[in-house]
């Protein structure tokens, strides 16, 4: 199945806190990367300050890699606030 749109620059993604309303961003990897196979799965926080004060997220990354292990034939991804 084929996606029903194209997928543009990450900037694009409503779901993607915005480096245009955060100042001071740092990311860490909380767990991973872990791997089984072609899928490698990691989990990471981020904190910034934000208009209201300091703010923190945190997202899950899943990419399924394939051929030689450095390209990605899926990449699914999931941050949340808090």
């Amino acid at each position: 199945m084929r996606p029903s749109r194209k997928i543009g620059q990450a900037a694009t993604c409503p779901d993607r806190p915005s480096s245009s309303r955060l100042a001071d961003l740092n990311f860490a990897i909380e767990i991973g990367p872990l791997r089984d196979g072609g899928v490698v799965a990691g989990r990471w926080v981020g904190t910034g300050r934000g208009p209201d004060g300091p703010v923190l997220f945190t997202g899950n990354d899943i990419p399924r890699l394939v051929g030689d292990g450095q390209r990605s034939a899926e990449y699914w991804t999931r941050p949340s606030a808090g």
